[in-house]
This record gives C-alpha cells, sequence and structure tokens, in this order.
C-alpha cells in the first residue's frame, strides 16, 4: 500500500486543510528518504510520519513543533520511535 493525502489525512486529521499539493510534494519527499527493504512491513507508518514532519516544518505547522528553531516536531519523535522498533545495528548506505 503506497501513502496518499487521503491516508496521511486519516492518521493526522489536524492537516485535512492543507494545501493538497503541500501534502503530495511532502509525501513525494519523504518516499525518497524512507527506504522499503530497511523499513519493511513498517514503510508507510515511517512515509506518513516523515510527511507529517515536512508539512509541520512548514510555516502552517507551526503548533506541531517542539523547540524555538523548528527543527523537531511532534512527527519527528513518530518517525524516531519507528527507526528505533526496527533494532538495526550499524548500516552503511
Amino acid at each position: 500500500m503506497a501513502v496518499t493525502r487521503d491516508t496521511l489525512i486519516a492518521r493526522y486529521p489536524e492537516f485535512t486543510s492543507t494545501p493538497v499539493d503541500l501534502v503530495n510534494a511532502s509525501i513525494a519527499d519523504a518516499a525518497l528518504m524512507v527506504d522499503p527493504t530497511y523499513y519493511r512491513a513498517k514503510t508507510d507508518s515511517a512515509v506518513t510520519a516523515y510527511a507529517a514532519h515536512l508539512i509541520a516544518l512548514n510555516p502552517l505547522g507551526e503548533l506541531a513543533r517542539l523547540d524555538k528553531k523548528g527543527e523537531k516536531t511532534t512527527y519527528l519523535l513518530v518517525f524516531q520511535r519507528i527507526q528505533r522498533s526496527l533494532g538495526a545495528g550499524f548500516r552503511t548506505i
């Protein structure tokens, strides 16, 4: 299953009013950052969380930021939790 705007909105309804183009671009960017051979069954969850993080970095996502610089969001924490759950050791790409 691929991540779409609808699946992202189902998980994070706070982005319902976010422009469609911004959501779609964030999903496309996130998909480039998530390696399906590494994330396997959690690929869609990782793409969704990372896309939400990218949207929250946009000026429209100010409420989701956890620090004043705006680099850490609630969605990045979800993405990092998914990464840790994979339990893989050192990995070279």
